[in-house]
């Protein structure tokens, strides 16, 4: 019985966590984005008009109330700053990503990030999107 026990205990911990997480953000007249993540991502692009972002967490090695805890302390949210009308950054709310550790070791944690957005955008750069100019028969 103890061994079964010790068994069942060791397979929870050894469990898959996964969580996704969305994000909206409206670009209005933002005409470029500069994505700053710490986490790797992708970029896509969609029809829709705002930008999206979508965060898989997977963490081994964790009960789920330490994963609760980390979403509710915002470890994976991505927030947005813009310091004018046409230029948006996208950054990591947690930029340190400390190791995860319990009593019984440290946790595996992968995180990926696809970002979608607009189809009227065009990447300019690494980390750089970007409308095209408006022609003058749109201004």
């Amino acid at each position: 019985m103890t061994l079964l026990l010790l068994l069942t205990a060791t397979l929870s911990l050894s469990a898959q966590l996964k969580h996704t997480q969305h994000q909206t953000f409206q670009l209005d007249s933002i005409d470029q984005v500069l994505i700053d993540l710490v986490d790797p991502y992708t970029v896509e692009t969609w029809a829709g008009n705002q930008l999206m972002t979508e965060t898989q967490v997977q963490l081994y090695q964790a009960s789920e109330s330490v994963l609760q805890f980390f979403l509710k302390n915002e470890r994976y949210t991505i927030v947005s700053d813009s310091n004018s009308t046409e230029l948006m950054s996208l950054l990591s709310k947690d930029t340190e990503r400390k190791r995860i550790r319990t009593k019984f070791g440290e946790c595996e944690e992968r995180i990926t990030v696809r970002i979608f957005v607009p189809k009227n955008f065009e990447q300019k750069g690494e980390k750089l999107w970007a409308r095209p100019p408006k022609t003058e028969e749109e201004k």
